[in-house]
């Protein structure tokens, strides 16, 4: 079955306060990982931390957005440039 994950990068730029979420297809399980290390530094932790079904953008959309807001809420440096789950300008 194909699903998006939505993964949580951590200690970024070595601080662990900044953290950014994202989303991959299943069948690129691990392919982003090395992208954000190249970018947030080497140290990163980075981690699943929940699963939509399928690769429809109203699938995960909603979940990315949900953990966004969740880790800023818990006072957390939010390295995402949008404020919800996609990518491109927030309207």
């Amino acid at each position: 079955m194909n699903t998006t994950q939505i993964y949580l990068v951590e200690n970024c730029y070595g601080d662990i306060n900044k953290v950014y979420i994202g989303k991959e297809k299943s069948h690129q399980r691990q392919g982003r990982k090395n992208s954000h290390q190249n970018t947030f530094g080497k140290d990163v932790i980075f981690t699943y931390i929940d699963e939509a079904e399928g690769w429809n953008k109203e699938n995960w959309e909603p979940l990315e957005t949900y953990w966004i807001e969740q880790f800023r809420q818990w006072g957390f440096e939010i390295m995402n440039k949008r404020k919800k789950g996609g990518s491109g300008s927030d309207f």
